[in-house]
C-alpha cells in the first residue's frame, strides 16, 4: 500500500513539474540556508519552524521529497544537522573559521609561514614578487622545484630579496629555513666572498646584520663583532645535483646583550623531499648582539649561481611579530562580505604589507599572497558558495566570511 502511495504521489509531483529530491540532499539544502544565513548574520529559525521553512523554501524551488522518504516525526528531519548548525549560528561562527580563530587567539603574535613558490599568476603576481621586494634580480619558475615553482637565482652578487614582514626577536626562538639546489659545475673555487644561500637578520636602524650561510665548504654565522665558522665533515664540495636546506635559529640569551645562535645544514637528496639528513651544525653559539636595544628587525635571502646554487624553495619563517593586534588590523581593513561581478576587492590603510588566504568552505586553501594598499583578487574560476578568507599583518590576523552567489 505504501508503495503504492508513494508511486501516485510521486507521479502527481512529476505532473506538476516538481524535482523529486532525496531525504540527504533535502538534508544538505537545509544546510546550505542556515549556512547562508550565519554568513549574513541572520538568526536561524528554531527546530520546528525551520523545518517549515525547510517544506516552503523547497517547494518554492519546485523540490519535493517523496513521502516513502519522508520520517514520521517532521521534526526529526534534520535534527542531528540542525542542533550542530544552530550551535554555530548563535556563536555566528563557520566550523572553519572557528578552527582558525583558535588558531589565531593562541599564536595572536607570531609569524608562522611557508612559501613554496607554486603560486604564479604573472610576472608581477606571484609567491616571490608578492613576498619579497627589495632590488634582487631573482626570478620565480613555474617549474625546477622540488613541488613546482622556484627561484631562479642570478649570477650578480649582492642581490638580496627582502622578506616583506618585520620579525621581532626575543627570548623565544625565532627561526628560519631555505632550500637550494647545488650545481658543481656553477661553483667557483677561487671566488673569495659569496653565499651558496644565506639568511641574514637586519637592523633597520644601522647596518648591523646577523647572517647565516652556507658558502664554499663551510657554514656560518656572522655579525659585525664575531664570525664564527665550521668547514663540512664530507669536504668542501657538496655532492652534485643535491637540495640542501639551510636553518637558522636566534634568540636573546639570558646574558644581556647576547644572541644564542644555531645553523643547520640538511641533505634532502636529489628530489628534495627525501628525509633530512644533516651535514653539519653549529650549536647555541653565543654571539654579540650588536642589535642593541633594537629587536624588531627585517629579513634578506641571498644566494649566487657562482657559489653553486641555482634554484631556491621552501622558504619558512617562525617568529614572533612586531605586535600589531587582530582589533588593530582588523580596524584598518576593508573586506566585503560578498564577492561581486566574481572580484574580491581588499584593501588596507596601513603601509605594511597585508597576507591574504582563501579557502573554501571545506577548508581547502585556493590561493595566498600579499598585498599593499589594495588588490583584486579574480574569483571567476570558483563556483557559489561560502569562502573564509584570512588577512595577516605583523601578527595580528583577520577571518571573515564572505559569499559568492
Amino acid at each position: 500500500m505504501e508503495v503504492g502511495v508513494a508511486g501516485r504521489r510521486l507521479g502527481k509531483d512529476r505532473r506538476h513539474g516538481h524535482q523529486v529530491i532525496s531525504h540527504k540532499q533535502a538534508q544538505a539544502h537545509y544546510l546550505r540556508i542556515l549556512l547562508e544565513a550565519v554568513a549574513t548574520g541572520h538568526r536561524p529559525a528554531p527546530a520546528p519552524y525551520a523545518v517549515t521553512m525547510l517544506r516552503f523554501d523547497l517547494r518554492q524551488r519546485g523540490l519535493i521529497i517523496p513521502s516513502s522518504q519522508r520520517p514520521k516525526n517532521p521534526n526529526a528531519y534534520f535534527e542531528i544537522h540542525l542542533h550542530w548548525l544552530i550551535f554555530v549560528a548563535m556563536k555566528r561562527i563557520y566550523l572553519t573559521s572557528f578552527i582558525c580563530l583558535s588558531y589565531i587567539l593562541s599564536h595572536a603574535q607570531t609569524i608562522n609561514q611557508t612559501i613554496d613558490f607554486n603560486t604564479y599568476v604573472s610576472a608581477t603576481n606571484n609567491d616571490l614578487v608578492n613576498n619579497f621586494n627589495g632590488s634582487y634580480t631573482y626570478t620565480q619558475s613555474q617549474t625546477n622545484g622540488i613541488t613546482g615553482g622556484a627561484i631562479m637565482t642570478s649570477s650578480s652578487s649582492g642581490a638580496t630579496a627582502k622578506y616583506n614582514n618585520i620579525v621581532k626577536i626575543s627570548s623565544a626562538i625565532t627561526s628560519a629555513s631555505i632550500s637550494f639546489k647545488f650545481d658543481k659545475t656553477l661553483y667557483n673555487a677561487g671566488h673569495a666572498s659569496g653565499y651558496a644561500a644565506s639568511i641574514q637578520f637586519n637592523n633597520p636602524v644601522s647596518a648591523q646584520p646577523l647572517r647565516f650561510s652556507a658558502e664554499g665548504g663551510e657554514i656560518s654565522i656572522r655579525t659585525t663583532s664575531s664570525n664564527n665558522s665550521t668547514s663540512f665533515t664530507n669536504g668542501a664540495i657538496l655532492p652534485d645535483g643535491h637540495w640542501y636546506q639551510l636553518k637558522a635559529e636566534v634568540a636573546k640569551s639570558a646574558t644581556p646583550g647576547r644572541l644564542n645562535c644555531s645553523v643547520y645544514l640538511y641533505d634532502l637528496g636529489t628530489s628534495g623531499t627525501s628525509a633530512p639528513s644533516l651535514v653539519k651544525s653549529r650549536l647555541n653559539d653565543d654571539m654579540n648582539n650588536d642589535f642593541g636595544t633594537q629587536d624588531n628587525l627585517s629579513l634578506e635571502l641571498d644566494a649566487e649561481q657562482r657559489e653553486g646554487t641555482t634554484y631556491l624553495d621552501n622558504f619558512n619563517i617562525s617568529a614572533q611579530s612586531t605586535g600589531i593586534s587582530s582589533e588593530q588590523l582588523s580596524s584598518v581593513l576593508t573586506i566585503p562580505s560578498l564577492i561581486s561581478n566574481d572580484q574580491l576587492q581588499l584593501s588596507s590603510t596601513i603601509s605594511t604589507p597585508v597576507s591574504y588566504e582563501l579557502y573554501s568552505s571545506n577548508g581547502a586553501k585556493l590561493r595566498s599572497g600579499t598585498f599593499i594598499g589594495k588588490t583584486t583578487l579574480d574569483c571567476s574560476s570558483y563556483p557559489n558558495a561560502l569562502y573564509i578568507i584570512k588577512l595577516s599583518s605583523d601578527g595580528g590576523s583577520v577571518v571573515r566570511r564572505i559569499i559568492k552567489n
